[in-house]
């Protein structure tokens, strides 16, 4: 299943920081790394602060959903 716009966003951010597999806590720091410059690779419209309120807005369980979809297509064959 291909990820949204936001979610390769996250992805991306993890991936600069560490090759994973990722937890809670890399998912909190990447809101340190998520910014501007990051997000016009995805298109003009898209803003760091979109994204990191739509990552801000998931409950734990959408998190930890969230992580195990990002390592699992990270770490697929």
């Amino acid at each position: 299943m291909a990820l949204g716009q936001y979610e390769q966003i996250v992805k991306e951010a993890l991936e600069m920081m560490s090759n994973g597999p990722w937890n809670a806590t890399h998912l909190m720091r990447v809101k340190d790394v998520i910014n501007d410059e990051m997000c016009g690779g995805y298109g003009a419209e898209c803003r760091s602060s979109e994204v990191i309120d739509w990552l801000n807005a998931l409950d734990p369980q959408e998190q930890e959903d969230l992580l195990f979809r990002l390592n699992e297509e990270a770490h697929e064959w």
